[in-house]
Formats: structure tokens, sequence, C-alpha cells
């Protein structure tokens, strides 16, 4: 028996990578009942998969019963999956026969790359602000990705006839009608500033 695979070694954190897996019988004589495993690495979320499947969420493994490969046939599967933990995730791949004595066993190893998500909310004053009073805005800056966002800049721009007087959260210049804030060194992930 012989099993490989074709996808992608790469991907980003949270996006949905397609696998697909051949199994083939290079020999002269059949092989019975065999089977292939593939086993998703800890954290990964199975999306879909071939027909005839079988799926063990607490091993993470997916499973195709055997049939009869004869001389030179091949079987094809597909798997959809999102891994979320970067770094390098392997996908355990094996195809057996019932007795045992024909395996093949590959490790599939992907590099996820985690991203920092940025959301900027600005919330502006509520109702209709008398001329020469003063509005209060406020800049909310969240990260919802898996890293840390680094050197992020926030510029605030105000449109003619408002003017920034008075800035509090950051270290700042104001010139211009605009805010220019000091660049954040480091957004962490789930953090918000």
């Amino acid at each position: 028996l012989q099993v490989d695979w074709r996808g992608p070694e790469k991907k980003y954190a949270g996006a949905v990578a397609t696998y697909y897996i051949r199994v083939r019988n290079p020999g002269t004589a059949a092989a019975e009942q065999v089977a292939v495993e593939l086993a998703l690495p800890a954290g990964a979320e199975l999306v879909e998969a071939s027909q005839g499947h079988a799926w063990d969420e607490a091993s993470q493994k997916l499973t195709w019963q055997g049939a009869t490969l004869n001389p030179g046939e091949e079987r094809f599967m597909e798997v959809q999956c999102r891994m979320s933990t970067p770094g390098v995730n392997k996908i355990e791949l094996a195809a057996h026969n019932a007795a045992g004595d024909l395996r093949d066993v590959k490790s599939v190893p992907v590099t996820i790359e985690g991203m920092a998500d940025l959301k900027l909310e600005v919330v502006d004053p509520q109702g209709v602000v008398p001329v020469g009073e003063m509005a209060v805005y406020e800049i909310h800056i969240k990260n919802n990705g898996l890293t840390a966002a680094k050197g992020v800049n926030v510029i605030a721009m105000f449109s003619q006839g408002i003017e920034p007087s008075h800035v509090e959260g950051g270290q700042h210049t104001i010139n211009d009608g605009r805010v220019s804030f000091r660049t954040l060194d480091n957004v962490a992930p789930g953090s918000e500033t």
C-alpha cells in the first residue's frame, strides 16, 4: 500500500484548508479491507470530509473503512479542516489492511500563521452638540486575532469646523485638525486600547 496527499503546507489560522488523499496498491495482488486513517492535530476542526468516513471527535481521527484494492487500483478521499494553533501542526495519515501486514504512514506538516485582526471603533457624541461646546470622541482599538499587532499607528482626522483641543489616553501631537498618536508597540490578542 502507498498513501499520499496533496494540499497546502502553509495556511493562515482560522482559514479552511482542503487536503486530497490517495491510497493505492502498486503490488501484484489484491489488498483486502484497506482502511485509511487521518488524525487532525489538537485544536483543529473538521469542516467536511468525503463520503464513507467515520469521525471520532475525542481522538480527532477520521477513518474510511476498507474496501479491496486490486493491483494498480487507487482510492481518493477529501478532507476540509480549520486549524487555529499557530506554528507547525501535523496531520497523521495511515493506510493499512485488516490483517495489519500492509501499512503505509505519512506525517503532513502544516505551518499555521497566526494573524492580528484589528477592529477600530469610533464612538461619537450622541445627538446634536451646540456650536462652541465640547464634543467627546472615543477611539477603541481591539485585536480579535491570534497574534499581537506590532507598530500600530493611529491618526484621528476631523472635518472642517471641528478642532481637537484635548486628548487623553496616549502620547500624541495635535496639528492641522488632526491628532497623531504615538505608535503602539504591541496590541496583544484579545486586548483593547
